[in-house]
């Protein structure tokens, strides 16, 4: 099942959809925000357009077979746990104009993600275990990343390659902007 939401929509409540049987959803650039939960445990839903400014808290928490997700140029925070247990996803398609910002905590922990292209978004933070415990195998940074949270990056077992921006190879390394694991 698909649903098709009116212009007229700025905001979704927290938990509206969650455990329904939706399998696609579009959200157009006319929702500002989401609580928490819309789309939790919509376990079948296969895939996800998203022209929001942000993805909330948990959006899609448990959609287990969730493996097409395209991140459009307004989207500009995935807020925490967003994408938590989405184990079928194993990329997001982001346009190359997307304005995303922040990545939250947790926002893809446990989730099944083999690739993740942000070097060329404005990405200033990745939150505490927002990468954790995926099928990462390199990622390169966003230039202007300033926090890289703790444990974003842990338990990937696959991860051979990672590339930090601005961070060279002596001790002033933080205080020159990048602030590895630190708050």
């Amino acid at each position: 099942e698909t649903v098709t939401l009116p212009s007229s929509v700025v905001y979704l409540g927290d938990y509206a959809f969650s455990g329904s049987g939706l399998t696609s959803i579009e959200l157009s650039p006319a929702i500002i925000d989401m609580g928490k939960g819309v789309f939790s445990r919509c376990e079948a839903m296969t895939s996800a357009v998203i022209n929001s400014r942000t993805v909330g808290d948990f959006a899609f928490l448990g959609a287990v077979l969730l493996n097409d997700v395209r991140l459009g140029a307004g989207v500009e925070y995935i807020f925490k746990g967003a994408f938590n247990g989405c184990k079928a996803l194993k990329g997001l398609t982001i346009d190359p104009n997307c304005r995303l910002s922040r990545i939250d905590d947790e926002a893809l922990i446990n989730s099944g993600l083999e690739q993740f292209d942000i070097k060329s978004l404005p990405v200033g933070t990745i939150g505490d275990w927002a990468l954790a415990q995926t099928s990462l195998s390199n990622i390169d940074l966003s230039d202007g990343m300033t926090m890289l949270g703790e444990g974003a990056l842990a338990h990937n077992l696959q991860l051979e390659n990672v590339t930090l921006p601005g961070v060279g190879h002596d001790n002033d390394t933080a205080r020159n902007g990048a602030d590895v694991g630190g708050r």
